[in-house]
């Protein structure tokens, strides 16, 4: 296991490269948050932006892309919910697969957040 200092990160993104091609580290990345940088996706039929590192890092990587999801039981459990591996969508065109991908897995955000709707919130002003 692997800390990556968000602030650093940001500045150089090789870093993660290194860590997920070279040593075959895993990483684990959250979708649901605001990027002025980011790309507009569908989300509950609004555009958001969102961050499209997920999607760049399968890419040039090649990294399996696992869905994961945490909610709280009745009794104050969390039941843990691991999703199949995401088929990436690489056609060759980079900038059109980085959408269609980061769709894609904010499609399946959308779909447990339909199911369990007062588990989700956004630790950012995600619907400004």
């Amino acid at each position: 296991i692997k800390w990556f200092n968000e602030s650093k990160t940001k500045k150089s993104p090789l870093q993660i490269l290194r860590f997920l091609k070279k040593e075959k580290g895993t990483s684990n990345l959250m979708q649901d948050q605001r990027y002025q940088k980011g790309i507009k996706v569908k989300f509950f039929g609004l555009d958001k932006k969102t961050a499209v590192g997920p999607a760049v890092l399968a890419l040039k990587t090649s990294a399996t892309v696992i869905p994961m999801f945490s909610t709280r039981t009745n009794n104050n459990n969390n039941r843990l919910f691991i999703e199949k591996p995401v088929e990436i969508i690489n056609t060759g065109n980079y900038e059109n697969d980085i959408v269609l991908n980061t769709q894609h897995f904010i499609n399946i955000l959308e779909s447990y957040t339909a199911k369990f709707p007062k588990q989700w919130f956004a630790l950012n002003r995600w619907w400004r």
